[in-house]
């Protein structure tokens, strides 16, 4: 079994999720805008902007963000140290300023969080360097405020270490991130919504996974291009492959890819068929508008179809976003409002 599987494959990391390809198909965009963004880093420069990138889960964000740390570690570390942080891991402002520290000095520190951070603007203006920060599953953070752990790294390296400039990529597993007002001045992000890939992208992102990734002849277009339509996104389609060239014998057939979806079960695909007549509704009118904000939509109800509360409509449109059907933004309007789209 063991000899078949190898033979199969010709390189097994190719499957995996986290594994970051030389191309990344369909956001060759975004990297060239992104390293455009904190190429002033290099020259001594403050960038005129932090990046926020967001979007569904499996849409590339978080390997676009560590392409972007690699090419400036590959090509200007001399410059600009990098820094990568899951915030989803690492779930207190202590542990993240100690893997920061870590990752610009090579040492571990057990300081509080402003010590740390000191030690970390010294090592950094000792050696004119700038620093490029990913925070990963930045919405996911559970140690406290995200706004202030933002604020508690920036000012100081703005303030009291002239020289050394501070710049992050902000990766949001979801569309739901948040930032005070204060802090998105002082961050002055630029946004990149990475959608989701349609199946045809889905089908030449797995194609050259599995030229290289399988020995040649395992498996045909027909059942990549299958695939590519059944997963509900491409970590499950790289999960399906992966799977499937383990159960197959010496070359991949249709029945081989459909007992690997019997087996390895992805997140649910977009289905508006079991909505409640509320969800319906809410739904509707979202498509008949361009925007419309919640409020809208509870008044649309009232009229309509009878007194219900903004929290029902809240609760509704919440299940409808986490479904993957609707999404929503922030515009001002009075302030900051949510419109859905």
């Amino acid at each position: 079994m063991m000899e078949t599987m190898l033979g199969l494959f010709k390189d097994l990391s190719v499957f995996d999720p986290d594994v970051i390809p030389n191309q990344l198909l369909f956001r060759e965009k975004e990297i060239e805008e992104l390293v455009r963004l904190f190429a002033p880093l290099q020259f001594g420069f403050k960038p005129a902007s932090n990046a926020v990138i967001y979007g569904q889960p499996s849409v590339g964000k978080t390997s676009v963000a560590r392409k972007i740390l690699k090419l400036f570690k590959e090509e200007v570390a001399s410059k600009v140290a990098t820094c990568y942080v899951n915030l989803a891991v690492k779930r207190t402002s202590a542990e993240v300023a100690a893997e920061i520290y870590f990752q610009v000095t090579e040492h571990l520190s057990r300081r509080r969080v402003s010590k740390c951070l000191e030690a970390t603007f010294k090592t950094l203006k000792n050696n004119e360097k700038n620093l490029l920060i990913v925070f990963d599953d930045f919405n996911a953070f559970s140690g406290g405020d995200i706004n202030t752990l933002l604020q508690t790294l920036l000012r100081p390296a703005e303030s009291r270490f002239q020289g050394v400039h501070v710049r992050v990529i902000l990766v949001s597993s979801g569309d739901d991130y948040f930032l005070r007002n204060r802090v998105r001045s002082s961050l002055e992000p630029i946004e990149f919504q990475f959608k989701d890939y349609n199946d045809d992208q889905k089908f030449e992102i797995l194609k050259k996974r599995c030229i290289q990734g399988f020995s040649r002849f395992v498996i045909s277009e027909k059942l990549i291009r299958d695939v590519a339509e059944r997963a509900t996104d491409l970590r499950h389609a790289l999960a399906i492959l992966y799977y499937v060239g383990g159960i197959a014998n010496k070359k991949i057939t249709k029945r081989d890819i459909d007992t690997a979806f019997t087996m390895v079960k992805g997140m649910p695909k977009k289905n508006e068929s079991h909505l409640s007549e509320l969800e319906t509704f809410l739904l509707s009118k979202i498509k008949e508008s361009t925007t419309i904000s919640t409020g809208e939509l509870h008044r649309y109800h009232q009229k309509e179809k009878g007194d219900i509360t903004i929290q029902g409509i809240g609760k509704s449109l919440k299940k409808l976003k986490t479904l993957g059907i609707v999404d929503y933004k922030f515009v001002s309007i009075r302030g900051r409002t949510r419109v859905w789209f």
